[in-house]
């Protein structure tokens, strides 16, 4: 998410592709982040090792969705999921969707193998085998993220 007070953000556009980002000097500029040890965290802090950054931490909040209010009104950058986005009201920020070989989240249900499930935990199993995330986080209206990266 770039506000308008970044040097990325393009005026008039929701989303923007990611070659019109670049993304090691974005995580240069005053971020909004996740606490350490969750999962987003996690990942930003790959991404700043990985492009030898230092970020410029503003604020951490356990709470995604008051980073992704902060950063609408522009107190900085901010990377969230997209199931939040689809939440967010409009106003003067970019989306920038990463393509999964830059940051994604890897979902897994574990089990006892001995422990016998119920039939629902069996439909939720089956129904989490079958979906397509991406896909089923999109909103109408908006450009499929598939087709942005």
């Amino acid at each position: 998410m770039i506000p308008k007070t970044s040097k990325y953000y393009h005026p008039d556009q929701k989303f923007v592709n990611i070659e019109s980002v670049d993304i090691e000097k974005l995580l240069q500029e005053p971020l909004l982040l996740t606490c350490a040890g969750s999962a987003i965290r996690q990942q930003i802090n790959f991404l700043t090792h990985k492009f030898k950054t230092n970020p410029i931490i503003v604020l951490e909040s356990t709470n995604i969705e008051t980073i992704a209010s902060l950063s609408a009104k522009g107190i900085g950058s901010t990377i969230i999921p997209a199931t939040v986005a689809m939440n967010l009201d409009e106003g003067e920020y970019n989306l920038c969707p990463l393509p999964q070989d830059i940051l994604s989240l890897d979902y897994f249900l574990a089990y006892a193998k001995e422990r016998k499930l119920s039939p629902d935990e069996k439909d939720m199993i089956e129904t989490f085998k079958k979906i397509n995330i991406i896909e089923c986080t999109q909103k109408k209206g908006w450009p499929k993220f598939s087709k942005l990266r």
